[in-house]
């Protein structure tokens, strides 16, 4: 009996080192792809807004800004696969992925709080009439040239 409750015990002992050794190699996973996302992200704003500045068309604080897509950034990760099927991590990065229209409002705020630069981002309403009718599949995208394009005043960046 005595031997019996002690060979369980060292098997259960034995299966939580287990677990936890993966939990470790799992968590440590998941916060090097989110530093990695997070460092591309920045990478690609900050040649996002030297691209702007370089532009005579653009004016810091007064030109407004329309962003499509998501470019790059925010995608999954080749080799990190396990984190994003076993803990759920798909958005791991500042900006937010894989919904239609974006919060218009988050690359006024990665500018604003990551980058302390002043944008300006059109509103919905003038983001969705600059939208209208636009051809979006003819109009580069993020790195390629002229992924930044002026209409009406207001600037396109079409990252994706």
């Amino acid at each position: 009996g005595e031997r019996r409750a002690f060979a369980a015990l060292l098997v259960l002992s034995a299966l939580l080192v287990l677990f936890s050794l993966h939990d470790i190699r799992l968590a440590n996973e998941a916060y090097l792809k989110k530093d990695l996302q997070t460092q591309a992200e920045l990478s690609q704003m900050t040649r996002i807004l030297s691209d702007l500045e370089a532009r005579e068309d653009y004016t810091m604080g007064e030109t407004e800004l329309v962003f499509v897509g998501a470019g790059p950034v925010g995608q999954n990760m080749a080799g990190f696969d396990d984190s994003r099927v076993l803990t759920g991590l798909y958005t791991t990065g500042m900006l937010p992925v894989d919904t239609p229209t974006w919060y218009y409002d988050a690359y006024d705020a990665y500018f604003r709080f990551i980058l302390h630069y002043p944008v300006r981002t059109a509103s919905p309403e003038a983001r969705a009439a600059i939208l209208e009718g636009l051809d979006l599949a003819a109009v580069p995208t993020f790195p390629q040239k002229g992924y930044i394009q002026n209409i009406n005043g207001t600037l396109l960046v079409h990252l994706s």
